[in-house]
C-alpha cells in the first residue's frame, strides 16, 4: 500500500472499468489514486493507485468524481507500487 497523503492536493477517489463486449465491468471501486497534473507531452498524465491491482490492464478506464474519464496506456510495476500512465478518454 502506498500512503497517499503527501500528494493529497492531486489524489481522489476513482473507478477503474474494464469494456467487454460492449459491457461496463468494474475492476475496483473507490480506490484512492494521485494523477499528476497533465504534462505538456505524452503520457498525458501520471497515476499511482493506493493499492496495487494486478488486474488493471492497458486499455482500462479511469472514472473520476468529476465525470470526466482518463484511459490506461501503460502499466508500470516499481517494486510494489503500480504507475499507470494515462491519456484522454474519447
Amino acid at each position: 500500500m502506498v500512503n497517499l497523503s503527501a500528494f493529497s492536493e492531486y489524489t481522489e477517489e476513482v473507478t477503474v472499468v474494464r469494456l467487454e463486449q460492449g459491457d461496463e465491468i468494474t475492476i475496483v471501486d473507490n480506490v484512492l489514486c494521485y494523477i499528476e497534473p497533465q504534462s505538456v507531452r505524452p503520457p498525458d498524465y501520471k497515476a499511482m493507485l493506493q493499492e496495487a491491482n494486478k488486474a488493471i490492464a492497458k486499455g482500462d478506464i479511469i472514472k473520476r468524481k468529476d465525470r470526466t474519464h482518463l484511459q490506461v496506456e501503460r502499466v508500470l510495476a516499481v517494486g510494489n507500487v503500480m504507475q499507470l500512465e494515462l491519456g484522454d478518454y474519447d
